[in-house]
C-alpha cells in the first residue's frame, strides 16, 4: 500500500505475448475488454431469457412454490422474497416519496411500526433502488440485477486482465462468476441485495490488490466501492468481505513487507481504510443507536445455522447444480438456495486443471483459491463441520448470522479466476491444449447459461400486484378510520396490503423491536391448529384466547383475514369470497382506535409478564404504565374518547381530540427514542405505555391539535460524517493523484499490471 514497494517487472512475468499497455483483441479497432464483456453478458442474457421475453416481469415462480424445511409444507406458496419481502418494502417508500415528496424515516407496515432509517437490511441510501423509488415499475429490479451481474462479470474480466490471462480465459472468467450457481440460486429465491452486494466484491479485491501494489489509485476505489457494497441492505457479505481483506492486509503489511512502508504511507493507509466506515456512517450510525431495542437475535441463531448448512449430499451439485433438484423440487436438506455448492462439471475440471497444469509462478495463487474453495464449503457445513463453531467462537461478530453458507458468495469470484486460470493453462499446451480450452470453456459456459434458464422463472407482476379475492373482499369492507388486518398471508401477502396502502401486523421481514414483538408475538400462532398445552388444558386455552384478543384490540386490528375462524377469539364473519380455498373477512368489533383518550394509567408491575398483565385490564378505562404521569392530579378523568387522525404518514401523525376533563393519549404506534410530541405548538414529553406503546399526558380539558414527529437518532450525525467522508474523498483524490504523479512516484498503471 505504500509507495516505497518497488517491484520489478522480472519478478512478476506475465503471459506470453500479452502486452499489458495493448491487451490484445480480436480486432485492432475493438478494445480488448469489449470481447469478454460481450460473451459475458449474452451468457447473462440468455441464462435470464424470460426477462428478456418478459422485461416487465419479475424473477419468480408464481406456479410452484420453492421446498424450504423451515416452512411446514401447508404454508408454502408460489413466490420469493423479493414478492414477499423487498418488493413491498420499497413499494412502501416509493407511496410515501410520492405522498409526501421525501424518503420516510419510519416503517408503519408491521408489528406496530419500526425504525426504517436504523434498519440495516433496508437499503435506503443504495443509489441504484432510487431508481424504482421514482418509477415505481416492478421489472427494474431484474434489470438492476442484471445490470449488477454484469457488472460483477465486468470486474473478473478486469482481474483477468491485470492477472495477464487471454480474452477468451477473461469471457470464462466473467461468466463463471455471473452464472455461479450459488449466485443464481439466491437470485431465484429474490434476495436480490445479497447479490447486488455480491457483484461489488470483485471490483473491491481489484482495488485492494493494485492498493497493495503501491497505487494509491487502488485505495482510492477501494472506499467508495466497499461503501457501496455495505449500503446494500446486506451486511453479511461486506462483513465476511472486510474479514478477508484484513486478513490479507495484516499478512501482507505486517508479516511479508513489514520494512517497506514509509510513516506517510501508514498515514494515508489509514486514512483510506477508514473512509468506507466514514462514507457509510448515514447508515451504520442510526442502525447503531437502534440496536439495542432490536428483537434479541441469540434465541433463533442455533436452529438457524443447522437448517441452512450443507451436508454430504450437496457434492453431488458439484458436477450438477440441478442433481438434487431445483427451488421447486429440491431433494436435500435445508433449501435449494442456501445449499448450493454446486459449480458444474467444466468448471470444476477447469479448477483442478489451474492447479495441475499452472506455471510454477501461478501455483503459489491456484493452491490459495482452491484452499479457499475448500474452507468455505467446510464453514458453510454449519455447526457439524465444526469450523463455523470455531470461526464463531474466536471472530466476534460472526455468529450472529444465521447462515454460514453466505461465505460462498465470497467463493464465487475464487471459482471464477481458477476457471480463468485453467482456461490460460490450457492455451499454453498447444494446438490440442487449444482446442480443448475453447471445448471446455465453450461447454462450461452453455452448461450455465442453460441451467440459469431452467432455474430462473419470470412472471408478469401482475400475478402478485392485481388485487387478489381476499384484497376485493377487503376493499368492499373497509372501517370508516384507520385500521390494521391480521391475516394468513397464503390468502393476502404483504404485497397487497402494501399496494393498498393497508398496514398488516404480520409483515414478512426479520427487524423488528424487541418490547413490540412481545405483544404482537402473541398473534402467531391465532390460525394454527392448537398447541398441546392449549388442548391439555382447557383454561390455558382460554386465557391464551383472552391474552390475544387485548392485544388484537390494542394494536388497532379491526380486520382478520383467514379460511377459518380463530378459536376463542370475538371476531364474527364479516364476509367471505367463494371459491377455494375458501377466505373469511373476520370482524374485530372491540378494536381499539389508532389512537385514543383514556382516564387513567394503572401500575406495571416488573416481576409479571405485562401481556398477562394486560389481558385483564379493560383497555377503554385504563393504559398499563410503569409509573402514572397524572398520579398527583385530583377530579374526574376523561371517559374514553377516540381521537381524529387529520393526517397518517409514515413519521408525520397529526391528532385532534376534545377533552372535558384531564386523561391520558394513546397512540397505537410502538414507543422509540426519537419521537416526539407538540400539542397545540407545545413540546410536550412522548412516555410509553402498554409495554410497547406511545401515550401522552393531556393535564387539563380542552380542544388539542397534536403532532408526533419520528426522528431518528444519530441520522443528522450520519449525514454530516458522510458528507465529510465524501470532502475528504475528494480533496485526498486530488492531492494524491496530483502530488504523486508530478514526483513520478504513482507509477503507471501499466507497471501495476506488469506487477501483477
Amino acid at each position: 500500500m505504500g509507495t516505497g514497494i518497488s517491484r520489478t517487472q522480472s519478478q512478476f512475468p506475465i503471459a506470453t505475448g500479452i502486452d499489458p499497455d495493448k491487451p490484445p483483441g480480436l480486432t485492432r479497432w475493438v478494445p480488448g475488454w469489449l470481447w469478454p464483456l460481450a460473451i459475458c453478458g449474452t451468457c447473462i442474457l440468455l441464462a435470464l431469457g424470460r426477462l428478456v421475453v418478459c422485461p416487465d416481469g419479475l424473477i419468480v415462480d408464481a406456479d410452484q412454490a420453492a421446498v424450504d424445511s423451515s416452512i411446514p409444507a401447508f404454508r408454502r406458496t408460489p413466490g420469493n422474497d423479493l414478492t414477499r419481502l423487498f418488493l413491498p418494502h420499497h413499494l412502501s417508500i416509493s407511496q410515501a416519496l410520492h405522498q409526501t415528496g421525501r424518503i420516510p424515516s419510519w416503517d408503519a407496515r408491521g408489528f406496530g411500526g419500526r425504525p426504517l432509517v436504523g434498519n440495516p437490511q433496508a437499503g435506503l441510501w443504495y443509489p441504484p433502488v432510487w431508481i424504482f423509488w421514482i418509477w415505481q415499475a416492478p421489472g427494474l429490479f431484474g434489470w438492476l440485477t442484471v445490470a449488477h451481474l454484469i457488472g460483477g462479470g465486468a470486474g473478473l474480466i478486469a482481474l483477468g486482465r491485470r492477472l495477464g490471462v487471454c480474452q477468451w480465459a477473461q469471457a470464462v472468467c466473467g461468466t463463471v462468476f455471473a452464472l455461479n450457481p450459488y449466485m443464481v440460486a439466491q437470485v431465484a429465491a429474490g434476495h436480490l441485495p445479497q447479490v447486488w452486494a455480491a457483484c461489488w466484491v470483485p471490483w473491491i479485491v481489484l482495488a485492494a490488490w493494485v492498493w497493495t501494489l503501491g497505487d494509491y489509485r487502488g485505495g482510492l476505489a477501494f472506499g467508495p466501492l466497499l461503501a457501496l457494497c455495505m449500503l446494500t441492505g446486506h451486511p453479511h457479505v461486506p462483513f465476511l468481505l472486510v474479514t478477508g481483506l484484513g486478513t490479507w492486509f495484516a499478512v501482507d503489511r505486517i508479516w511479508r513487507n513489514p520494512g517497506r512502508m514509509t510513516p506517510r504511507a501508514w498515514a494515508v493507509s489509514g486514512v483510506l481504510l477508514v473512509l468506507p466506515v466514514v462514507l457509510t456512517a448515514v447508515e451504520w450510525v442510526p442502525d447503531l443507536l437502534v440496536e439495542p431495542w432490536t428483537l434479541g437475535r441469540t434465541r433463533q441463531q442455533t436452529s438457524e445455522t443447522d437448517r441452512y448448512a450443507v451436508g454430504l449430499g450437496n457434492i453431488w451439485q458439484l458436477a450438477d447444480p440441478l442433481a438434487l433438484g431445483g427451488p421447486a423440487g429440491y431433494l436435500g436438506t435445508g433449501n435449494y438456495w442456501e445449499t448450493q455448492i454446486g459449480v458444474g462439471g467444466p468448471v470444476l475440471v477447469l479448477a483442478v486443471l489451474a492447479w495441475i497444469l499452472a506455471p510454477q509462478r501461478r501455483k503459489f495463487l491456484s493452491a490459495w483459491l482452491l484452499i479457499a474453495v475448500f474452507a468455505a464449503w467446510w464453514l458453510a457445513a454449519g455447526r457439524a463441520g465444526g469450523l463455523a463453531n470455531l470461526v464463531g467462537t474466536i471472530w466476534p461478530g460472526m455468529s450472529r448470522f444465521r447462515v454460514p453458507g453466505r461465505v460462498l458468495f465470497l467463493i464465487a469470484p475464487a471459482v471464477a479466476m481458477l476457471a480463468g486460470l485453467g482456461i490460460q493453462a490450457l492455451l499454453q499446451r498447444g494446438r490440442t491444449g487449444r482446442a480443448l480450452a475453447m471445448a471446455l470453456g465453450g461447454v462450461a459456459l452453455i452448461h450455465l447459461a442453460v441451467e440459469g434458464w431452467l432455474i430462473l422463472k419470470v412472471a408478469p407482476a401482475e400475478r402478485f400486484l392485481k388485487p387478489d379475492r381476499a384484497a376485493q373482499l377487503l376493499l368492499a369492507n373497509l372501517p370508516n378510520e384507520p385500521f390494521r388486518v391480521r391475516a394468513r398471508d397464503a390468502l393476502f401477502p404483504d404485497l397487497q396490503a402494501t399496494r393498498l396502502g393497508i398496514d398488516k401486523t404480520n409483515v414478512e421481514d426479520w427487524f423488528q423491536i424487541q418490547h413490540a414483538a412481545d405483544l404482537y408475538e402473541t398473534l402467531y400462532p391465532i390460525f394454527d391448529p392448537p398447541r398441546p398445552v392449549e388442548w391439555m388444558n382447557p383454561l390455558n386455552s382460554w386465557v391464551l384466547a383472552q391474552v390475544r384478543q387485548g392485544v388484537l384490540d390494542r394494536l388497532n386490528v379491526a380486520r382478520l383475514i383467514s379460511d377459518e375462524a380463530p378459536r376463542g377469539l370475538k371476531t364474527p364473519v364479516l364476509a367471505q369470497s367463494p371459491g377455494e380455498p375458501a377466505i373469511l373477512l373476520l370482524d374485530n368489533p372491540t378494536a381499539l382506535p389508532r389512537a385514543y383518550v383514556v382516564p387513567r394509567a394503572l401500575p406495571a408491575n416488573p416481576k409479571q409478564d405485562p401481556v398477562m398483565e394486560m389481558a385483564w385490564i379493560n383497555p377503554r378505562e385504563a393504559v398499563l404504565m410503569r409509573t402514572n404521569p397524572m398520579d398527583l392530579e385530583p377530579g374526574a378523568r376523561q371517559p374514553f374518547q377516540p381521537a381524529s387522525f387529520q393526517s397518517l404518514t409514515p413519521d408525520h401523525l397529526k391528532i385532534a381530540v376534545q377533552t372535558q376533563a384531564p386523561g391520558l393519549l394513546v397512540v397505537a404506534e410502538t414507543w422509540m427514542p426519537g419521537w416526539s410530541a407538540s400539542v397545540n405548538g407545545r413540546t410536550v414529553p412522548v412516555l410509553r405505555g402498554n409495554h410497547a406503546q406511545i401515550v401522552i399526558p393531556l393535564p387539563v380539558p380542552g380542544q388539542y391539535a397534536m403532532e408526533l414527529k419520528y426522528h431518528p437518532p444519530g441520522l443528522w450525525i450520519g449525514i454530516a460524517c458522510t458528507i465529510i467522508g465524501m470532502v475528504s474523498w475528494t480533496f485526498l483524490a486530488f492531492g494524491l493523484c496530483g502530488q504523486f504523479a508530478k514526483r513520478q512516484e504513482l507509477r503507471p498503471i501499466s507497471q501495476t499490471w506488469q506487477s501483477i
